[in-house]
Parts: structure tokens; sequence; C-alpha cells
């Protein structure tokens, strides 16, 4: 028993030092991999204790200049909403958008419909102060598209994240603009965006490759903002939309470029409405300037509430570049669907558009 154990003894010191002997003379197949490299690495003196110092320590260096530049290019962006409501009557025409006269309440940001764009560069930190005039409704403001990451508290979720902004009262909705393209904000209480609480983002990058790309393809951009207008403001379909049983409001009486029409009937006679409505300068037919020669990227955005909407320009393809505030790799067509709260962008030359009047409307009013 004590021979064997001896020769056991013997035999394992030899397999240990015959491994040792095969580990020294052979590689395993993860030095064989990277063997070489790391020699012909430390041969210019990258992996030498000093140099991996003095390495991390300028990459380090280097992140915090990019943070300090990046830093530098942001900027404060201040908007101030004051929302106001106003009644269209034939002794108030300033609000109507169709030359319509008839008793109906709006809600207004700055007394404009839409409301005013939002512009930001990516990084610039955003506040908007939102003063709410109205003495009987409260708002929220919802920036459709963009993530507000960290910032739940401005999404315009009122009673679930944030407060909502009450009668007579103000408040700041502040985050920082990370998301490029075109956006939509609105009003997220009820359905105040039907009575003209929403506007458009525009959320750019100048170091953005793709986008200083698309840029080098057109000249200029303009917005287009489409609205369903109804004739009965947003607590009247409501009432209708949440009945049991449903009731369908119907279809709108106009559809808006830019917050201009023309209400059929009102082209055909003057009653409750705005005299020389169908006049090329009674200021209800949308103008977009524009240069003969010049390409345009044209922001679509659909303010529409309850309709899906289909744009066409009559004789002129569209190549789109953008769908729901993300570059896509362009394509042409002759006609692009649109439903509410969806977004696009694409490039025209000498164009006309125009809103046709909707012949036929089934509705409560």
């Amino acid at each position: 028993m004590t021979g064997s154990a001896n020769a056991c003894r013997r035999m394992r010191s030899r397999t240990r030092r015959t491994r040792r002997r095969t580990t020294a003379e052979r590689p395993s197949k993860m030095q064989g991999r990277t063997g070489g490299v790391r020699r012909r690495v430390g041969a210019v003196g990258v992996l030498s204790p000093r140099r991996r110092g003095s390495s991390s320590a300028l990459g380090f260096f280097a992140v915090v200049v990019a943070a300090v530049a990046s830093s530098a290019d942001a900027k404060t962006v201040r908007e101030r909403w004051v929302i106001r409501p106003q009644i269209i009557t034939s002794a108030n025409a300033t609000f109507s958008p169709d030359c319509y006269l008839g008793d109906r309440r709006v809600l207004l940001v700055n007394d404009i419909n839409p409301g005013p764009v939002l512009r930001a560069e990516v990084g610039d930190v955003v506040k908007v102060t939102i003063v709410n005039k109205s003495p009987t409704d409260a708002v929220t403001v919802h920036y459709h598209g963009l993530s507000m990451k960290g910032y739940p508290y401005s999404d315009g979720t009122g009673a679930v994240s944030q407060c909502s902004v009450g009668p007579l009262q103000t408040q700041v909705n502040e985050f920082v603009a990370e998301d490029v393209g075109t956006h939509y904000w609105h009003g997220h209480t009820g359905m105040e965006r039907v009575d003209g609480l929403q506007g458009a983002i525009v959320i750019t990058d100048p170091h953005d490759e793709d986008e200083k790309l698309l840029r080098t393809l057109y000249d200029e951009e303009r917005i287009l903002f489409l609205q369903d207008w109804y004739h009965r403001e947003g607590s009247f379909q409501r009432t209708g939309l949440d009945s049991l049983p449903f009731r369908w409001i119907g279809n709108p009486q106009t559809l808006l470029i830019n917050g201009k029409g023309q209400y059929l009937p009102c082209l055909e006679s003057e009653d409750n409405c705005v005299e020389n409505c169908g006049s090329a300068g009674g200021g209800y037919l949308p103008e977009i300037n524009v240069e003969q020669g010049k390409t345009y990227r044209l922001r679509i955005i659909s303010g529409a509430q309850l309709v899906g909407l289909n744009l066409a320009i009559s004789d002129h393809a569209m190549m789109v570049v953008e769908a729901d505030g993300t570059l896509v790799r362009p394509f042409s067509v002759n006609n692009l669907d649109i439903m509410p709260a969806q977004v696009s962008s694409f490039l025209m030359q000498d164009y006309c558009l125009a809103s046709l009047p909707i012949r036929s409307s089934r509705s409560l009013a």
C-alpha cells in the first residue's frame, strides 16, 4: 500500500510538471488570438503602466471637454402662452376661421389658431409658462411625440403625473428637448384641442448627419397645420361621444389649413357669415408665400380631432422624407393619408394647395 501510494504521488508530480511545461510551451487559444496583438501594441508603449494611465486621463479629459462643449451649445427657450376663451359672434368676427359667425366658444393661445410654433434644438431647456385666463376651465398641454424623460410633471397628464392649470392660474412646463423632428402640442383636458388649443413643435439638431444631408435637398421650410373644424365646441361634442348609446357628432363643417378655410354656405349666402368670405383678399384663404424655383420642405401636422384626412396637391407628386418625427428613406406619393395627431414631411417645388369646402355634412348641429 505504501509503495503504491508513493507511486501515485510520483505520477501526479510528473503530470503537474508536464502540464506546466505544456502550458508554457503551448499558449492557450485565447493567448494565441491576442498574444501577437498585445506584443505589437506593447511595442509602441500603449500598454505600459505609465502610458495606460495617461491614456485614461486623456480620454476622461476628452469626455469632459465634449460635455462642456455640448452644454455650451444648449440654451434656454422661453415661451409664454396665454390661454384665453373667446366667443365667435357677429360682433366679434376676429376669431372665425371659416367665415361662419354662429355662437361658438374657442380657446386660443395668444389669440391665434393654431397656437404658437414651439421651436428648439436638441439639448435646449424649454420653459413654457402657461397662463390660464379662463375663469371656468382647467387646462393641460401635452407635447405629443416628445419622450419627456425625467419630466413627467410637464407631460400634460392632469391628475396623473401633474396638476392641471386651474382657472386663472399659471404653471411652468419645463423639459429638455431630445427628439429631433416634427411634433405636435395640444390641450389634454377634455376636448380642448378641438377649440383651438394646439400647435406645432419643431426640434432640430444642427450636428445630426442625416438632418444635414436632408437640408441640402431643400431651400426653406413651411408648416401646414390641418384641422377639422366644427361649429359646436368641444364640450358639446364630448357629450355626444360619451353618451349611451353613443352618438356620432357628424363630419366637420370645414377643413382648415393653418387656421383658415371657407364654410361652403358662406360662399353662397352671407347669412351668419363674414362679408366677402369668398374674395381673395377676404383673409379666409390660407396663403403660403414661396419663390419660384425653390424646393420647400412642408411639415404636415394633423390637428384633426375626429376624422382622417387625405392630402393631395394637384398635378404634383410629394417626396415623403419624414413620418411621425422620424426621417425615412425618401419615396414619392400622389396623395397622403394622415390621421389625427400624425405628422409628416415632404419636399415640393412650385405648388398650389387648397382646402376644398365640404358639400355634405351629417351632424348634430
